[in-house]
């Protein structure tokens, strides 16, 4: 997998199967915070669910802010998962992206802030409807855009 920095030092990769890359070229961390984490208004104890995990961006940001923290991450494509532990962490957010390679070898991880994270790896459209309803305070849908993956 390549990986490309971005023009806030933090990286991206490219998918060959939806010709897109993952991130904004302006920065990975920048739309995480901006996009996901800003408006989202995240507080200690949420259940958040994150759909199109990818490389962890939304998921760490989160981490770095709260504790207590339930986030079901939903992925479909293994090769980033994997490429997670050869990704350059962002500068502050190196000890949420040392937790997240963890994923790749366990399904459910906790930190040290009682932040448990659980990773669900298949296509959304059949994982979602066997979600419980109502149990997720905040969704986190991070896919490619419409015209790459409808």
């Amino acid at each position: 997998m390549d990986f490309f920095k971005t023009r806030d030092d933090s990286y991206t990769a490219y998918s060959n199967r939806y010709r897109d890359y993952y991130h904004t070229l302006a920065g990975a961390l920048e739309q995480a915070r901006k996009l996901f984490l800003a408006p989202a208004d995240i507080s200690d104890g949420m259940n958040i669910l994150d759909l199109g995990f990818g490389l962890g961006y939304n998921t760490a940001v989160a981490l770095a802010e709260c504790c207590e923290l339930n986030i079901l991450a939903i992925e479909n494509e293994v090769d980033i998962l994997k490429a997670i532990k050869s990704l350059p962490p962002p500068q502050g957010l190196e000890k949420e992206f040392a937790f997240l390679v963890k994923l790749h070898k366990k399904v459910t991880i906790t930190d040290d802030k009682d932040n448990i994270v659980e990773l669900l790896l298949g296509n959304a459209l059949h994982l979602v409807p066997t979600l419980p309803t109502g149990f997720f305070d905040r969704i986190f849908f991070d896919p490619f855009s419409p015209e790459r993956q409808p």
